[in-house]
């Protein structure tokens, strides 16, 4: 479901926002493309990508908000506050991501960041 979503939400942040640095990616895999029907898939990585990553739902929902497609927002002791404010976000998707470093799979034709 992430990956189908993703996909999809690329593709609105591509086709809207004229942001053409946006990939779905997954640690274990490498860059997923958009389409694998199309006669020359493009496995290639720009230059300075936006990834959204799809390992797990953390990083999925962390990386949407990094890309600012989402806010979130935290429930505090008695307000919430943007996350953010109280987390840092790519040190918790790096953290989240070292067990999915581990078991990487490797797949020939995507391409790894």
């Amino acid at each position: 479901m992430r990956i189908n979503t993703a996909k999809r939400i690329g593709l609105f942040l591509i086709g809207s926002e004229d942001r053409d640095n946006i990939i779905v990616y997954d640690e274990r895999i490498g860059k997923i493309p958009y389409s694998y029907t199309q006669a020359n898939t493009d496995y290639d990585i720009p230059t300075d990508p936006e990834p959204i990553r799809i390992e797990c739902n953390v990083t999925f929902v962390l990386t949407l908000h990094k890309i600012g497609y989402i806010t979130l927002w935290e429930h505090t002791e008695d307000d919430y506050q943007s996350v953010e404010r109280i987390m840092d976000r790519d040190k918790v998707i790096e953290e989240t991501l070292v067990s999915f470093k581990e078991k990487i799979q490797r797949m020939p034709l995507c391409k790894r960041l």
